[in-house]
């Protein structure tokens, strides 16, 4: 992986756990949970997790965390509410660990 490889995976790291922590503030101050939101994080997780797993390039979160973002909004209305238990159990750790 190359310099630009590693500055990509950073900023997608440091975006992705933006996000999250994001979604946990406001989870935690509206006491309201945000499906889609939470749905958008967990994808931008996986995506991350992703790239070293199968030794893909970071080029692909150039594609991954937008798709992220456009799946989190089409599981409003869509067949992806599936996708809300695995979120909703991620997340849940998030929200366990902001009370630690």
């Amino acid at each position: 992986m190359d310099i630009i490889g590693y500055i990509i995976l950073g900023l997608g790291i440091l975006v992705t756990l933006g996000k999250c922590l994001q979604i946990r503030h406001k989870v935690k101050n509206e006491q309201a949970r945000e499906k889609s939101m939470e749905l958008q994080g967990f994808l931008m997780t996986v995506s991350i997790v992703l790239i070293p797993l199968f030794h893909l390039s970071p080029f692909h979160l150039l594609w991954m965390l937008p798709a992220s973002f456009i799946l989190g909004i089409l599981s409003i209305a869509t067949p992806l509410k599936i996708l809300w238990i695995f979120s909703s159990i991620y997340f849940s750790l998030w929200y366990i660990t902001s009370v630690y």
